[in-house]
């Protein structure tokens, strides 16, 4: 069953990126800028992907691709590092600016792959306005 139907599967080039802690001791470290910049990227990405503004819904489905040059692999679960659950806490706090208290079910997987991508599967829909 799909509860957003709105935006159809989206699938962006960019290497998956687990979360990372933003501070440390109230500044920012190198770690947690590189994941403020991979985490613009990915905004970016979606809105050029959906062609629209879109925001999350409550069900989020998720699937992360790493590259691979064994070509028997592909296809198969990656059961190494990074963890699924930071994978998808990556992608949500980037699609949700900060507000992710309205999702409520997520699924996410990973996968051995010929390239890096994210494939938003379900969970975009078009942004309402605020007013």
């Amino acid at each position: 069953m799909t509860l957003s139907p709105d935006i159809p599967r989206i699938r962006i080039s960019i290497k998956p990126m687990g979360y990372r802690r933003r501070t440390r001791q109230g500044r920012f470290s190198a770690e947690a800028m590189e994941y403020h910049r991979w985490m613009e990227s990915v905004k970016i990405l979606v809105r050029q992907a959906a062609g629209v503004p879109v925001q999350l819904g409550g069900v989020v489905k998720l699937a992360f691709h790493f590259a691979t040059h064994h070509r028997r692999k592909w296809g198969e679960p990656k059961t190494t590092r990074p963890d699924v659950d930071n994978l998808a806490k990556a992608v949500i706090d980037a699609l949700a600016d900060g507000n992710d208290s309205h999702v409520w079910r997520i699924e996410a997987s990973k996968f051995w792959a010929e390239e890096d991508w994210i494939v938003i599967l379900e969970g975009l829909e078009h942004q309402r306005d605020e007013t």
